[in-house]
């Protein structure tokens, strides 16, 4: 038997994007003083050791993007864990209130009703009801909605993937030149967690030439990923890398030069993503073209590609 309700004391361990000082771990704290008994100490922790004596240690751990939340009850031992899912737009408080009376609900005998707690490890107890102020709270619900990504090993993913689209306006500078590129890209992405994206796309950019009374056209043919590395609200931090295949056309006095090249680049995005269906998306990219590229006119050389572009992107991205 443990102890009485009186000498009681709750560890919660947090896992993976867990913070003791974030506005969800105080939404926590704060339904857990509403649903248990107040005699009972409750300690947020990010690591479980020194192991605590005769407590009873739950784990929270939260998706990459704060969406969704595992519950895992390790003494006593034998409950089954709860997940919970939130809507985007749910505020981090209000996820964190969800979560204290979902441990609530896990852990009965600490709740303020009870008078002793009388739960061991061989025979664990039944989850009840949350308490009934927790209909105030973001909807936990057990089952996830029909458009909403299932949780694998504390992560979201998508059953058959998800397929979005992406707009953007290009402005595009090799740094030799005071002839800017502008021009447009489009891609498609196909996510099935929700932090990694597959995107097959392309591009087309005018202007940028390097030589004067010239213009230049590039056409680029995209493949590669995006993985998201941070989420906070409702902005995102992302890193793009894509290999390419670009055909290069420079027109100069009558005079054309074509040449196609294999490249790379690597882009830092950032999101501003209002709804799960919708973002604003900003990348500044690096783009290397593999191979100088000479060019000539009447057979005289009169300069050369460079191989390194700075380009701009701004556009949206639809997640139908």
């Amino acid at each position: 038997m443990r102890r009485a309700v009186s000498a009681a004391a709750l560890v919660i361990v947090l896992v993976g994007s867990g913070e003791a000082g974030s506005d969800w771990a105080a939404g926590t704290l704060q339904a857990l003083r509403e649903a248990l008994d107040r005699r009972v100490q409750i300690e947020l922790r990010e690591e479980l050791e020194p192991q605590p004596a005769d407590a009873y240690v739950v784990s929270v751990e939260l998706s990459r993007d704060g969406r969704r939340a595992t519950l895992r009850c390790s003494a006593p031992a034998g409950r089954e864990p709860k997940d919970l899912e939130f809507k985007k737009s749910d505020r981090l408080l209000d996820r964190g209130r969800a979560i204290g009376y979902a441990l609530g609900a896990l852990l009965p005998e600490l709740k303020a009703d009870a008078r002793a707690v009388a739960a061991t490890a061989a025979a664990p107890a039944p989850p009840s009801p949350p308490a009934t102020d927790a209909a105030s709270s973001p909807p936990a619900g057990a089952q996830p909605a029909p458009a909403a990504p299932a949780t694998t090993g504390g992560r979201a993913s998508y059953e058959g993937g998800r397929l979005g689209i992406e707009a953007t306006a290009v402005l595009a500078s090799s740094f030799v030149t005071d002839q800017p590129g502008f021009g447009g890209a489009l891609a498609v992405e196909l996510r099935t967690v929700d932090w990694l994206g597959v995107r097959l796309g392309g591009s087309g950019v005018f202007g940028n030439a390097p030589v004067r009374s010239s213009t230049l056209r590039e056409v680029i043919l995209r493949a590669g990923l995006r993985a998201r590395l941070l989420s906070w609200q409702a902005v995102q931090l992302s890193v793009v890398a894509h290999a390419l295949f670009v055909q290069l056309e420079l027109y100069r006095n009558g005079m054309e030069q074509e040449a196609w090249r294999g490249g790379a680049e690597l882009s830092v995005e950032l999101a501003l993503a209002p709804s799960s269906f919708f973002s604003v998306v900003l990348k500044p990219t690096a783009r290397t073209t593999f191979g100088t590229i000479q060019i000539y006119v009447n057979e005289q050389r009169v300069g050369a590609l460079t191989p390194f572009v700075f380009a701009l992107e701004l556009g949206v991205r639809i997640w139908p």
